[in-house]
């Protein structure tokens, strides 16, 4: 009873996604603190360096349009662009410093995770079907090229700086007419659901597959193992294990396959609520100009300005979506290392020291969620 409780409670576990994403930053600080710092410093870096463009710009225009002699706009031009070199060498010198970590973070979670697996954990939960779905789920997302603990970090700051654009650009907006911000943000909005259809639908799935990757994975290991290599040469079982693994991988990409079709569709339907979102802005923009309520230099500035919020706008739809994902799959990490352990871990009884007899008496086994027990009866 005690294990079928415990089995529930851990199939069961759920973890907020706030608090994930939170747990994952703690992580990253643990093994290297200057990136978290960086990652939080590059938001106001990234939404200035657009700003200052786009203000250049206006500014320049306007002091032509008023007839400024040459010497002074000479003056103009080079307080600006030194001010754009300057932002643009430390968001450069920023970016580098956090793309150098590159694997890092994995490299780090795939060594605990192998620690955990042979040393920590019970070795009676490596023989768990739950235990091996769940690591199932921590290994594929590990070995894809896009572990959530690894990348967590660029869509945080991905979205803390899609949002402080938001809040700078959407006041700068509300000076003209408050409509237009309106528009760009209702369709960005609908943009969300577009971009979380692949990830949504990937996840709601992924046990259609995740049984097949780790049949895939254990004929690889298998491929690698002396001691079978004779038995399965003497039993000519090479055609067998093939057409196995080619099954899988079949069943594999067939699921691929599905997933990335409803990410061309996402896109489409993506870009075309861009191209309208835009054509309505810059529509508007047009009217105030020919009106005479805004001058040049504001127009390509309140141009500028849109394109940038229109950004903002999907990029924290996009962030969002990621972090949403990046948060379920940081869930199956945290229900891996937290998987509980019922074995004593701590200091046991001290050993014998003059000889020593194990006698096995009507001993019954069986592997959890079979059905049928392995060991019967042994003495």
């Amino acid at each position: 009873m005690k294990n079928k409780k415990e089995k529930r409670q851990t199939v069961g576990r759920k973890y907020n996604k706030l608090s994930s994403l939170w747990w994952a930053v703690k992580r990253l600080y643990k093994l290297d603190r200057a990136l978290v710092i960086l990652t939080f410093a590059a938001a106001p870096v990234a939404v200035t360096l657009p700003l200052v463009r786009s203000w250049f710009s206006k500014v320049l225009i306007d002091s032509i349009g008023v007839g400024t002699d040459f010497a002074q706009l000479v003056v103009i031009c080079a307080s600006f662009l030194a001010g754009l070199f300057g932002l643009t060498i430390l968001k450069s010198m920023i970016e580098n410093r956090c793309r150098a970590t590159t694997y890092y973070p994995t490299s780090a979670v795939s060594l605990e995770m192998w620690q955990f697996t042979h040393y920590i954990t019970d070795y009676e939960n490596t023989e768990k079907q739950d235990f091996q779905k769940i690591e199932g789920y921590v290994y594929t997302d590990r070995g894809h090229g896009d572990c959530a603990l690894e990348f967590v970090w660029a869509d945080i700051s991905g979205a803390l700086t899609n949002l402080l654009g938001i809040v700078t650009y959407a006041s700068l907006l509300a000076f003209i007419d408050p409509l237009i911000f309106a528009i760009v943000a209702a369709v960005s909005v609908l943009s969300y659901f577009t971009t979380r259809w692949q990830e949504v639908y990937r996840e709601k799935h992924k046990h259609e597959w995740e049984k097949e990757t780790r049949k895939k994975k254990y004929l690889h290991d298998l491929s690698d193992n002396f001691p079978a290599a004779k038995d399965i040469k003497l039993y000519a079982l090479e055609g067998w294990l093939d057409k196995m693994m080619r099954n899988y991988q079949a069943h594999i990409l067939m699921w691929n396959k599905r997933c990335s079709l409803r990410g061309v569709w996402a896109a489409v339907l993506s870009g075309a609520m861009t191209l309208i979102q835009d054509g309505a802005a810059y529509i508007f923009l047009i009217g105030l100009l020919l009106s005479g309520s805004i001058s040049v230099g504001e127009f390509v500035f309140y141009f500028g300005v849109v394109g940038s919020i229109a950004a903002f706008l999907t990029g924290v739809i996009t962030d969002i979506a990621k972090l949403n994902t990046r948060a379920e799959k940081i869930g199956h990490y945290r229900s891996f290392f937290d998987y509980p352990s019922t074995f004593n871990h701590g200091e046991g009884c001290p050993l014998p020291t003059g000889d020593i007899k194990i006698e096995l008496k009507d001993v019954w086994y069986k592997y959890s969620g079979a059905e049928d027990y392995t060991i019967k009866g042994l003495n």
